[in-house]
């Protein structure tokens, strides 16, 4: 397949990964709040989310980390992908993986800095974390990747004069 369709089929995929996403933590989110005020939900609940109507608010807010991570590995794979069908450099294969590492690193690191030893309770390196998680969390260092690829190419050319 050309390497324009291939990086339009996987914008569409995107796009659906992230409304599942979105869907998906907004519902469980709804059920948090719910559960939190030991109110009951007034909306009816999708059938795929039954199961997690059943788990208490201290399972349901924990295990949104975990799906977090999920996520981010969900949107990891479909950008190392993309990149390995449109035989891209190694090199923009392997900046992916740096930055993904690092994202979550730092991320790590805040939220612990944030628990430990800030005296503002997690508020301003929660928003940092959230931020980051975000990025991983979503195609937009692909489409920076993409865009440096031909800053690459034309950088090699000019080495080889």
């Amino acid at each position: 397949m050309r390497k324009s369709l291939w990086i339009v089929l996987f914008l569409l995929v995107f796009w659906l990964a992230g409304y599942l996403r979105e869907w998906f933590f907004v519902s469980v989110n709804d059920l948090i709040f719910y559960k939190y005020h030991e109110q009951v939900n007034p909306r009816p609940l999708n059938s795929l989310l039954l199961l997690l109507n059943r788990l208490d608010y201290t399972t349901l807010y924990y295990g949104k980390y975990v799906l977090t991570f999920l996520f981010a590995g969900l949107f990891f794979g479909l950008q190392y992908s993309l990149l390995y069908l449109i035989r891209s450099d190694k090199v923009l294969r392997k900046t992916l993986v740096y930055g993904y590492v690092l994202m979550l690193v730092l991320s790590g690191l805040t939220m612990v800095w944030g628990y430990y030893f800030s005296s503002t309770g997690l508020l301003v390196e929660y928003r940092l974390s959230r931020w980051l998680m975000g990025v991983a969390q979503s195609p937009i260092i692909c489409l920076f990747l993409l865009a440096a690829e031909q800053l690459l190419k034309s950088n090699r050319s000019y080495e080889k004069r």
